[in-house]
């Protein structure tokens, strides 16, 4: 579907370096270019995340993301909060 003048985009990923994800950095970014997404957040648990493009081998670079961060709480147990710049 064509969206012109909108971007697709997915505020909360995370990949390996979450304690709830088992899926590596490139299957990630690989599923997210495969999703057709234009920008991402690497929001992982307790620390920023990160996508460093040029690692994964014979991607091409429109996608687009950003370091973020998801605060999780556990004494006392708040919840989780995504930090984005």
């Amino acid at each position: 579907i064509e969206t012109p003048g909108w971007a697709g985009c997915d505020l909360h990923v995370h990949a390996r370096g979450s304690f709830d994800a088992l899926v590596s950095i490139d299957d990630r970014v690989r599923s997210l270019m495969a999703a057709g997404l234009d920008l991402a957040a690497a929001s992982e648990h307790n620390r920023t995340g990160s996508y460093d493009l040029s690692t994964i081998a014979g991607q091409s670079s429109w996608l687009t993301w950003i370091p973020a961060v998801e605060v999780t709480t556990v004494d006392p147990p708040r919840g989780h909060f995504n930090v984005l710049p």
